[in-house]
C-alpha cells in the first residue's frame, strides 16, 4: 500500500495485526479508539524517505521500483557465495564476497538490515544503509551513505541464481553483469502517527530492551 500511495498527499495508517510491527503505530485491538482520535485531529504525520531502485542490463533500464523499507540482492536456492562490486557516487567502495547485499532506508533499518548486523536509525534520518549479508571478510561492515548518494551494485559472478527483491514483495531475476542502482526517491510516504506515540518506547518493547541485569 505504501508503494501505491507513494508521492501522494494521502496519509497511511498502519495497523499491527502481527507481532513486530515497527511500521504499524496502532494495535488491532485499539483501532476503533485510534480512528476516533484521528477524526478529532489528534495525530501527527511522519514523512518517510523511500528508495528509487533501477535494475540495469547492458547499461539500459530493465525495471524500476520504489522501496519504503529495503532493496535486497540475494542468492537463490543454492547456498553459494556471490561477488558484488559496489560504488558510491561513481567511486569504487569495494568488492564483497558474500551471500548478498541490503540497501535500506532509516524506516527499513529495523527490518532485514538489523538482522544482518546493520545499525538502527531513527525514522527522521536521511541516509542510505548498505549492509552485506554474511560477508566472507570479517572486516566488512555496514556503510551509511549520504541521502543524495547514488549507489551501484554490479553482479560480478555467482554460482547460481541471484534475485533482486524490493520490500520483500517484488522479485526480479538477475544475470551476471547486471547492475542495481539505488538512490533516494523524490517521493515520500506519509504515515499517520498517534500524538502520544514514542519511537524509542517501540524500540524498547519490540527489541526486548530492559536495561542491565546488574
Amino acid at each position: 500500500m505504501a508503494r501505491e500511495l507513494e508521492g501522494s498527499a494521502t496519509p497511511l495508517l498502519g495497523v499491527n495485526l502481527g507481532n513486530l510491527g515497527f511500521l504499524t503505530s496502532v494495535r488491532g485491538d485499539r483501532l476503533t479508539t485510534a480512528v476516533r482520535e484521528i477524526l478529532r485531529g489528534e495525530y501527527q504525520i511522519s514523512e518517510r524517505q523511500s528508495l528509487q531502485t533501477t535494475l540495469l542490463r547492458d547499461g539500459k533500464c530493465k525495471e524500476a521500483h520504489q522501496a519504503l523499507n529495503d532493496v535486497v540482492v540475494s542468492r537463490g536456492a543454492f547456498s553459494r557465495i556471490v561477488r558484488l562490486r559496489l560504488s558510491v557516487d561513481g567511486e569504487l567502495l569495494t568488492e564483497y564476497v558474500c551471500d548478498g547485499m541490503i540497501f535500506a532506508t532509516a524506516t527499513g533499518s529495523t527490518a532485514y538490515s538489523l538482522s544482518a548486523g546493520g545499525p538502527i536509525m531513527v525514522p527522521t534520518a536521511r541516509a542510505l544503509i548498505i549492509t552485506p549479508i554474511c560477508p566472507h571478510a570479517l572486516s566488512n561492515r555496514s556503510v551509511i551513505a549520504g541521502e543524495n548518494s547514488v549507489v551501484r551494485c554490479q553482479m560480478m559472478s555467482a554460482a547460481g541464481e541471484l534475485l533482486l527483491t524490493v520490500d520483500g514483495q517484488v522479485q526480479l531475476r538477475m544475470e551476471a553483469g547486471d547492475e542495481v542502482e539505488v538512490r533516494q526517491s523524490s517521493r515520500t510516504v506519509q504515515l499517520i502517527i498517534p500524538k502520544n506515540h514514542s519511537y524509542f518506547e517501540v524500540l524498547r518493547e519490540k527489541l526486548k530492551w530492559s536495561g542491565a541485569n546488574v
